[in-house]
């Protein structure tokens, strides 16, 4: 469980994402296909305040191309290197909330049949104090 006091901002939460650096390319892929591929087979959901969030698939963004270094035993768990890389995925952003208690709820899973190394699961609580 996640707590935190916020003042009247907006929120942009990653329900599911993809990354991908030049350095991790199979020579056939791009660096839109690398990024797209961790999110294949996912399944999403979000709520804020118990009431479900609809259409998460429209929620999908892509970063343009970008200049990166990524140093070795990186948080991302990527290989290390400098080159361009791209992020796809699908985000929960949040109009600011009126001042009081919320709780925000995502779940992802993945079972990707095709590259099980990228399967996993999350469910995540967001409990938010809202004040004025």
């Amino acid at each position: 469980m996640l707590y935190a006091k916020l003042i009247y901002i907006q929120l942009l939460l990653p329900i599911l994402a993809g990354f991908c650096g030049d350095w991790d390319l199979k020579p056939w892929e791009t660096l839109t296909s690398c990024a797209k591929a961790g999110n294949e087979y996912g399944t999403i959901s979000a709520s804020v305040d118990g009431k479900k969030i609809e259409k998460l698939e429209s929620y999908r963004a892509q970063s343009p191309i970008f200049d990166i270094t990524v140093p070795e035993d990186n948080v991302l768990g990527h290989n290390s290197g400098s080159g361009q890389a791209q992020n796809d995925g699908f985000y929960l952003f949040l109009e600011p909330l009126s001042p009081g208690n919320h709780t925000v709820h995502t779940s992802t899973n993945v079972n990707n049949i095709i590259t099980p190394g990228f399967n996993y699961d999350t469910d995540l609580t967001y409990h938010l104090i809202i004040t004025p």
